[in-house]
């Protein structure tokens, strides 16, 4: 009887912190929301099997990180039956310094030879520095990449993060 009086106390007193807590102190979750956009290259070096290898470069957007840059590479679908989409990026911040690696995949598969320019998405962060070490992060969106409008030209493309 004695072990219940006084772990009773020490029990409802936890709750009690527990529950007065706000949850963004007790979590290390990223929170990504918005929209970059930037132009994008066909990597001169890709090999016809493999599909066509995008280089995205000079991103930027504002996101409810602030202002956010990003750069990435992203690829057709080459000689498979069918698979997701992908895209890889790199999100960086000035203020707070940081960095986040994201890992972008198709919500479907597509068949063989698909372009990859324009697709609904999930994403989670892979690595993350500066203001962002030690979260993590995930969530949904959607891609598109315009061609180029002249030949040669770089295209555009378009990240939103829900």
């Amino acid at each position: 009887m004695r072990v219940n009086r006084i772990i009773l106390p020490i029990a409802a007193a936890l709750f009690a912190v527990t529950m007065t807590t706000p949850a963004s102190a007790t979590t290390n979750s990223l929170g990504l929301h918005g929209t970059i956009t930037g132009k994008w290259h066909v990597d001169p070096n890709t090999l016809a099997d493999a599909g066509q290898h995008y280089l995205l470069f000079r991103g930027y957007g504002q996101t409810s990180l602030g202002v956010t840059g990003a750069r990435g590479e992203s690829s057709s679908l080459g000689n498979v039956r069918s698979s997701n989409c992908a895209v890889n990026l790199r999100v960086t911040t000035a203020t707070p310094e940081g960095t986040i690696s994201v890992l972008i995949t198709s919500l479907d598969q597509f068949s063989a030879g698909a372009s990859c320019k324009s697709y609904n998405f999930r994403w989670h962060s892979t690595k993350v520095t500066g203001a962002y070490a030690g979260k993590s992060g995930s969530g949904t969106g959607s891609f598109g990449m315009r061609n180029p409008a002249t030949s040669g030209g770089d295209g555009t493309f378009k990240v939103y993060f829900h």
